[in-house]
């Protein structure tokens, strides 16, 4: 805020000041459902607050606040607009062509991880408490645009149902709304932001144009250290989103005798995704929408036609990785209803097929250990593999966003998948299908997402004022601590930024040999230079696979290993 300060822009932050007491996302954030105790919706409700405060007397922007144009008209109206709304209607309710019923869902479909056509009468009341924010929100909205005429608003998360509905009626008055989201490199979430009109354009990056140039552009040492450092932070599950415990020292033989795998099979880990998030962001977002596929009519039928080849193939063991979102985590206590229809589908197994289920406790980063490849349909859990150098097959290639389908093989028809899988087998993973994804993951850190803390102290100040105010925010709710304020203080004297220093938003640019290609000696000094990134990249494996308890590994470009000799052995 203080950087759009900076340009000249007259700031105002929009909040809420007690109208979302009932639920709202920070309250989910912190454990605390609709049904909890009101003393600890009073304490989420007070440490908001004095965030608030404390942020606002450290700066020059102006707090404006949604209950201030909640006035008595508006609080009568919603009730007159809801009065018809019930369980058997609510998807397809509209205020001005924006769909509030839909919007309203998305946060309590997430929590209760439910089909939407399966709402009850037990949970109603939830949802019709975000359907009441909603629509006070959406008539308020237009209430404050009536003296105040923004040329641009910033949500956080436009998926989430309140900024949604804001975003929408912005939409409606011709204003641009840009979404702000954490950073890609989860090591500096809190200090790097992703900035986009909508989630489909993050959504869609591994098919932009913008990909396609940025993904024939050789790396620099220290950007495949960027690459490095954060498979490394993911391996030890050190960040919040991660579902996962970090890597153990459990060895490969244990996997395998827990697993009654012998030594001749090859170890096929099938990775199953949680799809009740993918469900609730398209029925809330049609941009969200992503085409069906035409191979397996879903997840379930996936793994019926795995459990059938296995049945043909005691030369394989596949290990199925029941995604933990299914069941109750770290994150969340909830089952998912399709939880329900995996434990009846995964019984009378043949011996070389495992279930390996969240309640097993067994970290998909000491699979590694044991994987000769892995299958997925669309979860991101294929790059970690790929970036230890285990080959990943997908069978969902359209669907795909997490990393680009040309760093995997993709699967065009059903009736393939056993000869594809030995082919994979047999050849192991292309060299340059793990340069693509380094070269993936530096789009989405240096493209995708973006940084106004251009001095590394300043990252350093930030950084810490993270940890204070996170440890005070989430761990100490009941007594609001000096940590938390002295980190808004920190995060404040972190973020602040001369005026004429720009918010800087990367760009891709030619690369500058392009266009010179047609001479022989250009096209060999470009090899020699993908040659030395290949070379830094295998390093970056290696070393990867030490750190998870792996034997190092050759890989291969075009049939040809990379010479040994050649390797550096230092990023």
């Amino acid at each position: 805020m203080e950087c759009l300060q900076s340009f000249g822009y007259e700031v105002s932050r929009l909040s809420c000041d007690g109208y979302m007491s009932e639920i709202c996302t920070v309250m989910t954030a912190a454990r605390v459902s609709f049904n909890s105790a009101e003393a600890e919706k009073l304490n989420i409700c007070r440490s908001c607050r004095l965030a608030r405060e404390s942020l606002m007397s450290s700066s020059k922007i102006k707090s404006m606040f949604i209950d201030e144009y909640l006035v008595g008209n508006i609080s009568t109206g919603k009730s007159d607009i809801l009065a018809d709304i019930d369980i058997s209607n609510w998807h397809s309710f509209e205020i001005d062509g924006v769909p509030i019923g839909r919007f309203a869902s998305y946060e309590f479909l997430l929590e209760h991880k439910i089909d939407p056509k399966n709402m009850t009468d037990e949970l109603w009341p939830q949802y019709f408490t975000h359907l009441e924010q909603c629509v006070l929100t959406y008539q308020a909205t237009n209430e404050i645009l009536q003296s105040i005429k923004p040329d641009v608003a910033f949500v956080y998360n436009n998926l989430y149902s309140v900024n949604h509905t804001f975003e929408s009626v912005m939409s409606l008055r011709g204003i641009p709304t840009f979404r702000i989201h954490g950073g890609l490199d989860f090591r500096h979430i809190h200090e790097t932001l992703c900035l986009s009109q909508g989630v489909s354009v993050n959504l869609r990056a591994n098919k932009s144009e913008e990909w396609l140039e940025a993904s024939h552009r050789i790396l620099e040492r220290d950007q495949i250290k960027q690459v490095f450092n954060n498979q490394i932070y993911l391996l030890k599950s050190k960040s919040f989103l991660t579902y996962s415990r970090a890597v153990s020292r459990t060895d490969q033989n244990a996997l395998r005798r827990k697993y009654s795998i012998s030594e001749f099979q090859r170890v096929l880990i099938c990775a199953t995704s949680s799809p009740d998030e993918m469900s609730a962001a398209a029925l809330v977002d049609n941009s969200m929408s992503v085409p069906v596929s035409s191979i397996f009519a879903d997840q379930i039928d996936w793994l019926e036609a795995l459990i059938e080849i296995a049945k043909r193939r005691s030369d394989y063991h596949i290990l199925i990785r029941i995604h933990p979102r299914e069941f109750p985590n770290m994150r969340d206590a909830v089952k998912s209803e399709h939880a329900l229809a995996l434990t009846s589908a995964l019984v009378d197994l043949p011996s070389n097929v495992s279930v390996i289920w969240p309640i097993d406790d067994v970290s998909i980063y000491d699979l590694l250990k044991i994987a000769n490849v892995l299958l997925t349909g669309i979860s991101s859990v294929g790059g970690e593999f790929l970036s230890l150098g285990i080959p990943v097959i997908c069978h969902e290639g359209l669907k795909l966003n997490a990393y680009p389908p040309e760093c995997v093989s993709v699967l065009s028809r059903r009736e393939d998948y056993e000869d594809l899988i030995d082919t994979v087998l047999e050849n192991g993973v292309d060299l340059k299908k793990v340069v693509t994804y380094f070269r993936w993951k530096t789009f989405q850190f240096r493209n995708l997402s973006t940084s106004p803390l251009r001095t590394r102290l300043r990252r350093m100040v930030w950084r810490a004022g993270s940890n204070l105010y996170y440890s005070g925010r989430l761990k100490h709710l009941r007594n609001w601590n000096i940590g938390s304020k002295l980190g808004i203080r920190m995060f404040m004297s972190g973020s602040r930024i001369s005026k004429d220093e720009k918010l800087r938003i990367d760009h891709t640019v030619r690369n500058s040999l392009s266009s010179l290609m047609a001479s022989p000696l250009k096209a060999k000094a470009k090899n020699l230079q993908f040659a030395e990134e290949s070379n830094l990249v295998q390093v970056s494996v290696n070393k990867l696979r030490k750190a998870a308890g792996l034997t190092p590994l050759s890989l291969f470009v075009d049939g040809d290993s990379v010479p040994p000799r050649t390797l550096p052995h230092t990023l």
